[in-house]
């Protein structure tokens, strides 16, 4: 199965134009990505390059094309821009499966801020650097800390993760493995119990309070 991805994964890229380099296949552990970021980032990239850092459910919305915004940040001196993860979600509050066949954006077309309210997480992360910037776990923020110049521009970053195979996913992150690897699996927790409680879905009242102004898709 999950040779039959990747191959899938890779004819869309070549249909792009896009080199499919390199991939990694085991039991997600963000250690072992670090370290084969790491790798990458030593054996392909350079100081002038520039690296889109995302997620397979995140999609970032820059405000011009990025060949355009890449010589701006250069001649500016900036070394990374920064993102912020907008929730997207079904207008129901539920969690439909997601179907390929159909465009993201009218499946889930609510854009909130549910993330940070409901469960503690970290919604800031790094959503574009200068090849010589190392990343933290999780690509929030750089290794270094604020030592790098910053862009005070912030991209979109549209985070579709609340689909029909969410809970499958949380209820992994819960399991005492996980937990004994990852600090953060109580963000899992309490999304879970969260969702249990309001019958595996959002809550009206908290989508309103926190929803956006952004149109359903970019």
């Amino acid at each position: 199965e999950i040779a039959g991805h990747f191959a899938r994964f890779s004819q869309m890229l070549a249909a792009l134009g896009i080199d499919g380099g390199s991939s990694l296949v085991e039991t997600y552990d963000s250690s072992v990505l670090k370290r084969h970021h790491r790798f990458l980032q030593d054996s392909l990239v350079s100081r002038q390059d520039w690296v889109v850092w995302t997620d397979s459910d995140e999609f970032q919305v820059y405000p011009y094309r990025l060949d355009a915004i890449v010589p701006i940040l250069d001649r500016n001196g900036v070394q990374l821009v920064n993102g912020y993860m907008i929730d997207r979600i079904a207008a129901d509050g539920t969690l439909p499966p997601f179907n390929p066949q159909a465009s993201i954006w009218e499946t889930y077309p609510i854009a909130c801020l549910l993330s940070e309210p409901l469960s503690g997480a970290q919604v800031r992360k790094v959503a574009l650097a200068r090849g010589d910037v190392r990343m933290d776990t999780g690509n929030h923020r750089p290794d270094g800390g604020n030592s790098y110049r910053i862009s005070s521009q912030w991209v979109q970053i549209h985070h579709f993760k609340w689909h029909g195979g969410v809970i499958d996913t949380l209820e992994f992150r819960m399991r005492p493995e996980w937990q004994e690897k990852c600090a953060w699996w109580v963000e899992s927790q309490r999304f879970h119990d969260y969702l249990r409680t309001n019958n595996w879905k959002f809550r009206e009242q908290d989508i309103l309070a926190t929803r956006l102004p952004i149109g359903a898709a970019p």
